[in-house]
């Protein structure tokens, strides 16, 4: 009896869940492709499909105005398995919206499953059930599913590779030992393909699970408190969102653009700094740590390309070796320490010089790396006090873990209340145009947080011209400048 109430309940859990996944992606919900960077992956798969080759007609509106240099433009800077995956969808089903949404919809279930089969491969089934529930609700896998961006195919890759790795030391546990070096190298792109995703919400969850799963396979965790930290850490965000944006009569899977709870947080200065900007033009905290760097950034990009190259093969390597000594315990909690605090201090130089995200301030690169160093430096105190066998010292660091979650919601709650009475397109419009400089003159005059901000909204300056005559400067003048419907 116990068996058959088992089952009917896992089969009520999927049934509701496979209902909310029919719901998330229904075409009401969907919106149309407006996400700059989704049209730029429909124009790729698109040409793909047409026998065009792996190019595009449409240029980043603004990363060779701010990041001139090749690795810019979108055919070079999108991860090449999705654009031509998406090709075969559009070969078959036509280039479509809908067909996109299909293809994504696809890959949110294969990642939910996958997230659930490494649950249980490093906890149980109980944790396995949380993994569906956590990723099934989680708004940044919604937000790139719905966006049509290329965020799910990464976790999908990410996630079969961890049950590669996982599934080689299973085999051969003395891999390690045999092949010494080679073996770390090996890591170490796993660990540069976790750092490298750690810069979404999403990557830090599926990096968390990893880390986690290795903590829990040296026997560090038991069974109750490994699930209750995976239910803190990966559930309760999104169920918090969740609350937060119907409580505010928003989507939540529509609306991250503009009130995401966590990312809006530590990537849009003027979320938390709204007030600031009312007066001001930028936040002093743009004046004290993104506007030197900036400079400093561009002036090493512009004067020396290859310098950018070193903080870029360092951050392969050295987070494969956090991830090496954490995941199996060949060296201590002090290795630990140091090595990770030594990579995610690169890593984050490498976000600074390198400008993946030319639409991202260079302090924001920073934020994510405090985060993830915050949570394995509470890991590392959480493994000496399971050692002393100390409830309450379990139960301080699990209350630590959900205030540090629960502080960019507190951020959010209290310093972005809607407050106009203007519609959102019209109140964003209104607040764009008192940010923006009065000298302003083209794209690179604009901060590069707000760039694609201007392009949609499609604010009066004269940058479109100005941009035009960049890109014709640079050898791009035979490329579209924006083209306004992809598919």
């Amino acid at each position: 009896m116990e068996a058959i109430f088992r089952w009917v309940l896992h089969g009520l859990l999927m049934a509701t869940f496979a209902l909310m996944v029919f719901l998330a992606y229904g075409a009401r919900n969907f919106g149309g492709l407006q996400d700059p960077e989704a049209q730029e992956i429909a124009q790729l798969g698109r040409n793909i499909a047409q026998g065009k080759g792996y190019t595009t007609e449409v240029v980043y509106p603004f990363s060779l105005a701010l990041v001139p240099r090749c690795p810019g433009h979108p055919a070079l800077r999108s991860l090449p398995g999705f654009p031509l995956c998406l090709a075969l969808f559009f070969r078959r089903w036509g280039a479509k919206e809908s067909t996109l949404l299909l293809l994504n919809a696809l890959l949110f279930l294969a990642g939910v499953i996958l997230g659930a089969a490494l649950a249980a491969r490093l906890y149980s089934l109980r944790a396995a059930w949380w993994a569906v529930w956590a990723m099934g609700l989680s708004v940044p896998l919604l937000e790139d599913g719905i966006t049509g961006r290329e965020g799910l195919w990464a976790a999908v890759w990410l996630l079969l590779w961890a049950h590669a790795l996982l599934e080689v030391h299973r085999r051969w546990p003395r891999t390690g030992e045999a092949l010494g070096w080679g073996w770390r190298v090996l890591v170490g792109l796993c660990g540069a393909a976790l750092g490298m995703a750690a810069l979404s919400i999403t990557g830090l969850w599926l990096s968390g699970l990893l880390l986690m799963g290795g903590w829990r396979a040296q026997g560090l965790w038991r069974g109750r408190t490994a699930s209750f930290l995976l239910a803190a850490g990966f559930l309760l965000p999104s169920v918090l969102w969740w609350m937060v944006a119907f409580a505010w009569g928003l989507p939540p899977w529509r609306s991250l653009r503009h009130f995401e709870p966590i990312m809006h947080t530590a990537v849009y200065p003027e979320t938390t700094f709204l007030r600031w900007y009312t007066e001001y033009p930028y936040s002093p905290v743009y004046y004290v740590l993104a506007h030197p760097l900036n400079v400093l950034r561009k002036t090493i990009i512009q004067g020396w390309e290859w310098v950018e190259r070193v903080p870029w093969l360092l951050g392969i390597l050295l987070p494969g070796f956090v991830l090496h000594g954490i995941l199996w315990g060949e060296a201590g909690t002090g290795y630990r320490r140091w090595s990770t605090g030594v990579s995610l201090v690169l890593g984050g130089a490498w976000l600074t010089f390198l400008g993946r995200t030319p639409d991202l301030t260079p302090w924001v690169a920073w934020v994510p790396v405090l985060v993830v160093w915050g949570v394995v430096e509470l890991l590392a105190m959480l493994e000496e006090w399971e050692e002393a066998r100390s409830p309450r010292a379990r139960r301080m660091a699990a209350g630590a873990l959900l205030g540090v979650l629960a502080l960019p919601f507190f951020f959010q709650f209290f310093l972005h209340r809607p407050r106009s009475s203007l519609p959102r397109e019209e109140a964003e419009v209104s607040f764009l145009r008192r940010l923006i400089p009065p000298d302003a003159v083209g794209m690179s005059d604009v901060p590069a947080w707000m760039a694609w901000k201007v392009e949609r909204t499609a604010i009066a300056l004269p940058q479109r011209e100005v941009h035009r005559e960049m890109l014709q400067e640079r050898g791009w003048g035979g490329y579209l400048y924006l083209s306004p419907e992809i598919l």
